[in-house]
């Protein structure tokens, strides 16, 4: 299953590169919530680059956080993944973005 959720990564991160690469001008960074806040609208990447939140996403979902693709998807939002990564259910997102409301 995993294997199969990272192929599905994989190709979708594919497919979103190619669009950013062909179009005319670079597509603008996803902001994070208005408040300044993170949660799982805000991007992978901003996610990542802060040592508090990402602490939060390996003690929630370690196995997506070490999925070598997982890096790939800096530019999505982190609950735009969950199609890709069964264990993101509404449920889990909603406890990761409890943790990360007490950064």
């Amino acid at each position: 299953m995993k294997l199969i959720s990272s192929l599905a990564l994989a190709a979708a991160l594919s497919v979103a590169t190619l669009g950013t690469a062909m179009a005319q001008e670079p597509a603008a960074k996803p902001a994070a919530p208005a408040t300044g806040k993170l949660s799982t609208a805000s991007t992978v990447g901003t996610l990542l680059d802060n040592p508090k939140a990402k602490a939060v996403l390996e003690a929630n979902v370690p196995d997506v956080v070490k999925n070598p693709m997982f890096q790939q998807a800096r530019e999505l939002a982190f609950k735009d993944i969950s199609q890709f990564e069964p264990v993101l259910t509404p449920a889990m997102l909603a406890k990761i973005d409890a943790d990360l409301s007490k950064l």
